[in-house]
């Protein structure tokens, strides 16, 4: 990494000095920042050219969000800021687990809403990869629609209004279906493991959805040294497993957990 990425990652932790900078917080409840005015964020750039808007079921190995309108700049290389989704950005308000329903979640503190909102003003495209064992991909069973349901209400929650314009993506990487009344198409078991994290599947079909149909490869299309991921699964005591932090390496990306982030 280069002393000059080096910096401008610190300086998104509040660390060094940089052109970005830490969004600073008030006493105020972080609901008073929800709504982001359109005109205060960056002008909104070209579609993304791989993946249909909205929810996309591909096969039964993944499911992903797109918004309507690009999240891009039309110039790379594109700066990536991306999240595990349970236990980094959200957790349950009930204290379970699993979510029990579309409204069963709750930011992991005050600071999540406005870092995200820095974020995008700094130009950066926000993505969340998300393993989702107990979600089957397909749009007509419980598991999905809470899924999307809960995914939802955590963007409106995040950008307001701003969300209908699309401010954010979503990878998540459903269980193998097993139950012989799954009327969907079923894809191979070998495809879902590479989905899965740490495997870096999911990020493989960010890199495609971002090229430019025609694109020779020439043009370098993530700016790598100034990309990330955070997330919980840390392999620290106490974490569940190292999936996040061996994603990120295996990605290539830079590694935070949410306690060093937020």
């Amino acid at each position: 990494m280069s002393k000059k990425a080096g910096s401008d990652i610190l300086s998104i932790l509040g660390r060094g000095s940089s052109k970005i900078t830490k969004p600073t917080h008030s006493n105020a409840s972080p609901i008073a920042n929800l709504e982001v005015k359109l005109s205060q964020t960056p002008s909104l750039g070209l579609r993304v050219p791989g993946c249909k808007a909205g929810w996309t079921v591909k096969g039964s190995h993944l499911v992903q969000y797109v918004p309507k309108q690009s999240i891009f700049t039309i110039t790379p290389p594109h700066k990536i800021a991306s999240f595990d989704l349970d236990d980094t950005l959200v957790r349950t308000k009930s204290g379970g687990k699993f979510a029990v329903n579309g409204d069963d979640w709750q930011f992991i503190n005050g600071k999540v809403v406005p870092k995200l909102h820095q974020l995008w003003a700094d130009g950066y495209v926000i993505v969340i990869f998300t393993n989702q064992g107990g979600v089957v991909a397909d749009s007509t069973l419980k598991s999905f629609i809470k899924l999307k349901a809960r995914v939802g209400n955590v963007v409106d929650a995040i950008y307001g209004d701003a969300a209908k314009s699309g401010h954010l993506m979503v990878f998540g990487s459903p269980k193998y279906p097993k139950a012989k009344t799954y009327k969907g198409v079923k894809s191979a078991e070998a495809k879902h493991a590479e989905m899965r994290k740490p495997q870096v599947g999911m990020w493989t079909e960010l890199v495609k959805a971002m090229r430019q149909e025609g694109d020779t490869g020439d043009t370098e299309l993530i700016d790598m040294e100034n990309s990330y991921f955070v997330g919980d699964a840390a392999g620290r005591k106490g974490d569940f497993s190292d999936s996040d932090l061996k994603f990120a390496k295996n990605a290539g990306l830079t590694f935070f957990t949410p306690e060093e982030f937020f």
